[in-house]
């Protein structure tokens, strides 16, 4: 072998002259194992606190943190709310404002006590009141830790450190003043209404606390017997009705009730003044006699009754019988018939028995008629003694007992078993009862609250828009609203009450922050440790000091005093947002309690989420073992994966999560992650202060690709500004898929692998990667955010220490469309390489050609396609990816497929010259350098040359 011979036999090897890719950004996220130690980083450089450092000055956006109950580990919905605040706080970040987040948690109330209960007793038995409420700050403080680490491990960035609880000191004294200033403002007031009653908790709840669940209920109608039939027919024939009243015998007005329970309570019989009243005869099972019902509802009732003979004898209207006594079924009393608006025909018999203690309506009728309550039944639902035979009986259990009662006198018609939706406590998941008990009510109409909140409502921005009429029609069903609790573990409704006028007492505001004064330094414990004497000294005795505690609903509605005012973040919030449900709950409080202080919202925005469900559509339930715990998934997949499955669904809706569904996510992850990966190794060598080129002088694809970016940002940025996040994510998932998988990354492999390592058509694909990359990670930030800080982490050049240091705003400005390759050029290339690869892929499968490369392609083309394509010269192989590509008329095609692009057709044909062992183009000039045989001569210049040159592609 001579020296020349050898010397081209060592060069044979020249994947030390290819620039391949490299990088220390790893192929396999490992998630559930590095995002524990970002997380480490984020905290040992206080990252919430530089941003906070960084963003002063800045235009605010508040976003105020509803807080979760301290109850319990993080289910999959307590992660779709973080998300999405977190995603909001982060790209605000980033659009360059100041976006404090203070998470927060809801202290007090009947959860937490029973939690209590069940280790030390009920408090003042087993143990004192104040131990248990020592008992109860512990076990909140205690859930809000495991709360919080599963906040912080899901990636949400707040003041973690500081967060709100509405059991700190200084924030239950600001619920003190709060209660107080609505006082002053007129809208306190106390009241003997009937309000929905927990037995289990022993306390009032507001309608915030109520869920409605299907109960099976006795169904029963009662007969209440005439006490002087003889009046009631002279009010019949008075209206002109002729009756033969032969053999009439027993006659009753027949009640309908699903709470046999409160029959006992009864002091009327209620019916509609303008609807038709029927006396009916008729042969029911125990004989003949003569009812009452309402005309319209007869034959219904009577095929319920099974009564196949019956006639009726006349009908009055309800108003005729107003007065009429009537004999209770089973108590020594006689009870009248009154007249009411909320009696309908939809169902029962048309007359409604009547217990003030037990309903509103009845409540409230009963007050027209001068009717008082009874207080037959106590705090736990037990019947006190004067309920007679029913003395010690729980409601829950006296149907039975009243029915057989009924039984027994003979004034039971029929019963039978329903199904029907019933008011449940919605944390004890028990019955509701209506009682009649004195208690604190926010007043919406005393001072106009009800339509001052609802003008606020329409000042508000409501997302979705039909959240406006949702919270307007609650607002419009819902009652004074009842702020007084029966609890230990609860902030005090700080008040003394003049015993005989009933009147609060004259220096109340000041006494309020006497007592504010207190609770800071001693918590709400000051308040159950004074005395009247205390505070009131000499005039102590005329005055009670009030025991009751507030609604939690109130300590939570009140936090746009207690934190966005106290801590300065500013009132009102930009944005409240929370699930669907809260149009009823902390929407609602915030807002009647805002308005009862200042006469606004508390909020510009509301959005609101859906909630979860398994692939089926069931709701997410522990019963069911439908349920995915947020740490399985930290554990299997990470947090950003759980973060993107939030930002892949529309979460205005049904939000579907199940393994498979998380297995899609993960896929889609992979997409975006491998897309940074791939540019990120292709940035070995790239120092941006020193290699970074200039727009004007960048290849033509490269300045394209940049711009696509930049409008990718622009759009983004906006979906941002609209919560649209699945927007975000299709986004920037087609951008990996289409734009840059399916083309840009695609052809510009050749130039980035075969071109010089130092020349400009190297240095310019590098400069779009770099600009590209760097977009990408301050995109993806608020969802990804640890995959988009590591990719931050890797990107070539000096830089913030954070993605979350950056601004979208900051980098290159946006490039102006190119007058000659503009946008529409590019996508038409595109379109005519998918085109192109179809066909390849169809002769690889035939076996017709091996590689892209070994091919080459005639197009033939119309004449726009043609003076389209012919602007990329001899570039127009590399953006096709083939060896060889010509352009022909359209009129020259010979058997050349059909494509589905307008005005071409094409013809693949295998090439028939040699494949360069460095490029893989099959070329003419292959071994026309006899120092390199093996090598196509554009491969030879960008090895021994100045390298080759590219303008286009």
């Amino acid at each position: 072998m001579d020296i020349q011979d050898k010397k081209v036999s060592e060069m044979t090897d020249y994947k030390t002259t290819l620039n391949l890719p490299q990088t220390e950004f790893p192929m396999k996220a490992s998630l559930a194992q590095r995002e524990p130690e970002m997380l480490a980083r984020w905290q040992a450089m206080d990252l919430y606190g530089k941003i906070r450092a960084i963003s002063a000055g800045r235009p605010r956006f508040v976003l105020h943190d509803g807080p979760p109950y301290a109850n319990g580990e993080l289910h999959l919905g307590h992660s779709v709310n973080k998300s999405l605040k977190d995603f909001i706080v982060k790209a605000k970040t980033l659009a360059g404002f100041d976006s404090p987040y203070v998470p927060g948690w809801d202290c007090h109330g009947l959860p937490i006590e029973h939690n209590v209960e069940k280790k030390l007793g009920k408090a003042g038995k087993k143990v004192s009141f104040a131990e248990f409420r020592k008992a109860c700050r512990e076990y909140a403080a205690a859930q809000v830790e495991i709360q919080k680490q599963d906040f912080v491990r899901l990636g949400v960035l707040g003041d973690w450190d500081n967060p709100y609880l509405t059991m700190d000191f200084k924030t239950e004294a600001d619920t003190v003043r709060a209660l107080g200033k609505i006082a002053a403002n007129g809208h306190l007031v106390k009241g003997f209404k009937p309000v929905y009653w927990s037995v289990v908790g022993g306390s009032a709840l507001a309608e915030a606390e109520v869920e409605y669940q299907d109960k099976t209920s006795f169904a029963i109608d009662v007969r209440f017997p005439v006490a002087n039939p003889a009046e009631l027919f002279a009010r019949f024939k008075g209206q002109g009705v002729t009756l033969n009243l032969d053999g009439i015998q027993n006659v009753s007005v027949v009640i309908w009730t699903t709470t046999p329970w409160t029959l006992p309570s009864n002091q009327a019989v209620c019916l509609n003044a303008e609807l038709e009243y029927a006396l009916v005869d008729c042969a029911l099972e125990s004989g003949r006699e003569t009812l009452v019902l309402a005309t319209a509802m007869v034959d219904e009732i009577m095929q319920r009754y099974g009564s196949e003979s019956y006639e009726v004898l006349g009908s009055v209207k309800g108003a005729v019988l107003e007065k009429l006594l009537l004999q209770h079924p089973f108590v020594d009393k006689q009870v009248p018939v009154i007249l009411g608006e909320h009696v309908t025909t939809d169902a029962g018999t048309g007359a409604v028995h009547t217990a003030p203690d037990h309903g509103v309506d009845d409540f409230n009728v009963g007050m027209a008629y001068g009717l008082g309550t009874l207080n037959l039944v106590d705090d736990d639902g037990v019947f006190t003694s004067a309920a007679g035979k029913f003395a010690g009986a729980h409601v829950y259990k006296a149907d039975e007992l009243v029915i057989e009662e009924l039984k027994e006198r003979h004034a039971l018609v029929a019963v039978k078993k329903i199904v029907h939706s019933y008011a449940h406590c919605w944390r004890t998941k028990t019955p509701l009862i209506y009682r009649a008990t004195p208690q604190w009510f926010i007043s919406m109409s005393e001072q106009g609250l009800m339509q001052s909140a609802l003008d606020e409502v329409a000042k508000v921005k409501w997302i979705p828009d039909w959240g406006q009429a949702r919270i307007e029609l609650m607002l419009k069903g819902s009652p004074d609203w009842c702020v007084s609790r029966q609890r230990t573990w609860g902030v005090p409704i700080t008040l003394f009450v003049n015993k005989e006028t009933q009147q609060l007492h004259p220096r109340t505001a000041e006494l309020i922050e006497e007592v504010a004064l207190r609770i800071e330094q001693k918590g709400i414990d000051a308040w159950f440790e004074l005395t009247a004497e205390d505070l009131l000294g000499a005039e102590a005795a005329q005055y009670s000091k009030v025991t009751d505690t507030l609604d939690v609903w109130f300590d939570s509605g009140v936090t746009h005093y207690s934190v966005l005012q106290q801590r300065g973040l500013g009132y009102p919030a930009d944005l409240y947002l929370e699930g669907s449900d809260q149009h009823r709950g902390w929407f609602q409080s915030s807002l009647k309690t805002a308005v009862a202080m200042y006469g606004t919202a508390p909020y510009r925005q509301v959005l609101t989420h859906g909630f979860t469900v398994d692939a089926k559509g069931y709701k997410m339930s522990k019963s069911l073992g439908n349920t995915i715990s947020p740490k399985e998934v930290f554990q299997e997949y990470g947090a950003d994966i759980l973060r993107l499955w939030v930002a892949s669904t529309d979460f205005r809706g049904e939000m579907t999560a199940s393994t498979e569904v998380l297995k899609r996510v993960a896929d889609s992850y992979r997409r975006i992650r491998n897309t940074a990966r791939f540019l990120l190794s292709n940035l070995s060598g790239f120092d941006p202060a020193q290699n970074l080129v200039a727009p004007d002088n960048m290849v033509a694809l490269d300045y394209w690709i940049t711009r696509q970016a930049q409008l990718l940002q622009q759009q983004v940025v906006e979906d941002y500004e609209n919560y649209h996040f699945l927007g975000v994510y299709q986004k920037v998932h087609n951008f990996c898929v289409i734009e840059l998988g399916s083309f840009y990354l695609d052809v510009i492999k050749d130039r980035q692998y075969t071109t010089r390592d130092d020349c400009l058509a190297r240095r310019s694909t590098q400069t779009a990667m770099y600009h590209i990359v760097e977009i990408l990670s301050k995109l993806i930030a608020p969802i990804l955010s640890f995959t988009a800080d590591e990719i931050w982490a890797s990107i070539p050049g000096q830089r913030a220490e954070s993605v979350f240091l950056s601004q979208f705003s900051e980098g290159l400005p946006l490039l102006a469309e190119s007058a000659d390759m503009n946008d529409h050029f590019w996508q038409q290339v595109m379109a005519v390489k998918t085109a192109v690869n179809k066909e390849l892929e169809k002769q690889r499968n035939d076996k017709l050609i091996g590689a892209a490369l070994s091919a080459e392609v005639t197009l033939y083309c119309d004449a726009g396609l043609n003076s389209l394509l012919s602007r990329l010269d001899d570039e127009l192989r590399f953006a096709l990816m083939v060896s060889h590509a010509s352009l022909q008329p359209m009129s020259a095609a010979v058997d050349a497929a059909a494509t589905e692009v307008p005005g071409l057709q094409l013809r693949i044909t295998p090439s028939a010259h040699t494949k360069c062992v460095r490029c893989w183009h099959h070329r003419a000039d292959i071994g026309s350098n006899a120092a390199h045989p093996e090598l196509c001569l554009r491969c030879v210049e960008n090895i021994d040359g100045l390298g080759e040159k590219r303008l286009y592609a």
